[in-house]
C-alpha cells in the first residue's frame, strides 16, 4: 500500500471543491472531479485511493483558490473545523 499526502480545495468563483492526493516519490496523483461539498470530494478521493491501493496518510489541509485561480490559500480555519 502507497501511503499519500492529501488536500481539499474549494473554487468559490463556481462554488466547487476537489480532493487530491500525491506522493511524488512513489508516483502517486490522484485527483476527483469537482463536486458541490467537500464531503462529496473527500468520498470520491477515498473511493479512487481504495481502488488503488493508496492510503491517505498526511492531511495537507483545506485550501481556497484564489480569485484568478493561480493561488491555493488555506482555507479559513474556523470554516475547516465546521465542516470536520
Amino acid at each position: 500500500m502507497k501511503k499519500a499526502s492529501f488536500r481539499v480545495v474549494h473554487f468559490p468563483r463556481i462554488d466547487k471543491y476537489i480532493a487530491m492526493a500525491w506522493n511524488y516519490n512513489l508516483a502517486v496523483l490522484i485527483s476527483t472531479k469537482d463536486h458541490d461539498t467537500y464531503t462529496l470530494a473527500r468520498a470520491e478521493l477515498d473511493q479512487l485511493c481504495a481502488e488503488t491501493d493508496v492510503k491517505l496518510q498526511w492531511f495537507d489541509g483545506e485550501y481556497t483558490c484564489d480569485g484568478e485561480g493561480r493561488l491555493f490559500v488555506p482555507a479559513d480555519l474556523t470554516t475547516t473545523i465546521a465542516r470536520a
